[in-house]
């Protein structure tokens, strides 16, 4: 390039007000350092051009990375969705049990508020822990859903032993529910005999219980009374005496 050629090259990348006094101070320099602005400035194009095409590919790079993860997303979505309804359906059955095992009515609220604790994945064990400290005020089941539940374990108990129950499996459960009446049985007879006491210590004006504990904290229990009756035998007529022979007969069977 001639030296005009150069100055004018340089002058047009100047504001409009400023060219004219460019372009005189550029006269002053010789033939070599003009080139040498030449060079600066071809250096300086090349240098746009080579930062314009990283740029664009790296812009091509990451269309493409975006287009493959959305493809991938794509390809992936109906496993996604299959596994999210399983579980779906894992947890609800998880609930189920768990709802029988701790009287919660088996309602979409209560499914909802577990979910929402536990996360997506959960055991029998951890509903109950939340049912038995009442975190989430979780609903009780309804008397229908209780008495629905207790039909529906009868029927498997009746299918389970008329269709699959081997005959030691029978004997077993011959033997259970013998020993169920029995115990039924017994605790009924409990009840008529401290109803009859109770009626017949009415006119004493005893409380209407035992104690849970004594002064002392100590639990007033089966193992209590039986340990106290054997230890001294006074106190625990003193006892009898002071809450009625029916509350502690009630009390030794479990009654209340």
């Amino acid at each position: 390039m001639t030296r005009n050629e150069i100055i004018e090259l340089v002058v047009v990348r100047a504001a409009p007000e400023e060219q004219q006094s460019l372009r005189r101070v550029l006269s002053t320099y010789t033939t070599e350092e003009l080139r040498q602005v030449e060079q600066a400035i071809v250096s300086q194009a090349v240098s746009k051009v080579a930062e314009d095409e990283l740029i664009r590919i790296q812009a091509e790079r990451a269309a493409d990375r975006a287009l493959h993860e959305l493809h991938v997303r794509k390809l992936r979505e109906p496993q996604r969705l299959a596994e999210e309804k399983a579980q779906l359906e894992k947890g609800r059955e998880t609930f189920r049990e768990a709802a029988r095992q701790y009287g919660l009515s088996d309602i979409e609220a209560n499914f909802n508020v577990v979910r929402s604790v536990l996360g997506p994945s959960f055991d029998v064990y951890h509903v109950g822990q939340i049912a038995v400290s009442n975190a989430a005020s979780l609903v009780p089941a309804s008397q229908a859903e209780l008495e629905q539940w207790a039909r529906e374990a009868q029927e498997e108990r009746v299918d389970f032993l008329v269709n699959q129950a081997s005959p030691h499996e029978l004997r077993q459960a011959a033997r259970q529910e013998s020993e169920q009446r029995r115990i039924e049985a017994q605790q009924q007879h409990v009840a008529q005999q401290v109803q009859i006491r109770e009626q017949a210590e009415a006119a004493f004006g005893f409380p209407a219980s035992l104690p849970e504990t004594t002064q002392d904290g100590v639990k007033i229990d089966r193992a209590y009374l039986l340990k106290l009756a054997d230890i001294d035998i006074k106190k625990y007529k003193q006892l009898c005496s002071r809450f009625g022979m029916a509350n502690v007969t009630a009390r030794l069977n479990g009654v209340r």
